[in-house]
């Protein structure tokens, strides 16, 4: 796996280093958008529903195939937890996925002190491995990858499908993570 910014490689790292360093498992609203805004990734809330409610999170953009897919986190409020497939299906795949369903060990990671709780698309595996893609982003200026024009093509695809159950919270740039081959 490399890791591309500017558009240039550098060397293989280990993705444990990339997907969500220090992500907290839960927290109060202000926590949760303060860890994405510090590292200069854009966050949305669920259409309908208060930013304090749920918030996901942009870590990077997945080289899958040829396609950019963002890799996002999840977070609940804890009154929540118990649907967090639905919310997944719903918000997350939209219905320009509609043929994709959550993994079936979706859920929340326990420990969280709440009152959002992180949701893992495997509670069995470590936290930041629990993240979420393919999702849909809804079309936006405000959420890019690092490293510049024309690395953003195939994005601009994936953001004609648009997700109208995801209202953008806050700004960002996230990395494109994947194999050279494919840039």
């Amino acid at each position: 796996m490399k890791f591309l910014l500017g558009g240039t490689s550098s060397a293989i790292i280990n993705p444990h280093l990339v997907y969500g360093p220090d992500l907290p498992i839960g927290g109060d609203y202000g926590t949760i958008l303060a860890y994405f805004v510090s590292r200069g990734r854009p966050t949305y809330g669920f259409f309908g529903m208060p930013p304090s409610m749920a918030v996901v999170g942009v870590e990077a953009f997945n080289v899958d195939f040829v396609a950019l897919a963002p890799v996002v986190y999840l977070f609940l409020d804890q009154s929540m937890v118990a649907e967090s497939w639905y919310y997944v299906y719903r918000y997350l795949y939209g219905t320009a996925l509609d043929k994709f369903s959550p993994p079936s060990s979706t859920g929340p990671v326990s420990g969280s002190p709440g009152p959002l709780t992180l949701i893992s698309s495997n509670a069995a595996k470590t936290p930041n491995n629990g993240y979420f893609s393919p999702c849909v982003l809804p079309k936006s200026a405000g959420a890019r990858p690092l490293g510049g024009a024309g690395k953003t093509k195939s994005l601009d695809k994936l953001e004609v499908m648009g997700n109208p159950m995801l209202v953008q919270i806050s700004l960002g740039n996230a990395p494109v993570i994947g194999t050279s081959s494919a840039w």
